[in-house]
């Protein structure tokens, strides 16, 4: 017998140049994505890589190349630099 456990989680992070109040278009999506995978919380990459793949398979404009471009560590994750 299986059981499920249903966790929900908070919203994914926006850049903090993002206005929260606006919708969140397919660029926006895309952006904040690529944010996420490079200087985002960690804990968010796979979310990111799910939201590149779905604007990928719709043909959405550089989508795909920036989706591939994270498979194939092209795309990586910077530490945070302090402030000077």
């Amino acid at each position: 017998m299986w059981w499920w456990t249903v966790q929900t989680s908070p919203p994914a992070p926006i850049p903090p140049w993002f206005d929260g109040r606006q919708p969140l278009t397919a660029i926006k999506r895309l952006a904040r994505a690529a944010w996420i995978i490079t200087d985002g919380p960690p804990q968010w990459r796979m979310f990111a890589l799910g939201e590149l793949a779905e604007l990928a398979s719709t043909d959405f404009d550089g989508a795909s190349e920036i989706y591939h471009a994270a498979l194939e560590g092209r795309l990586q994750h910077r530490p945070p630099t302090a402030a000077p």
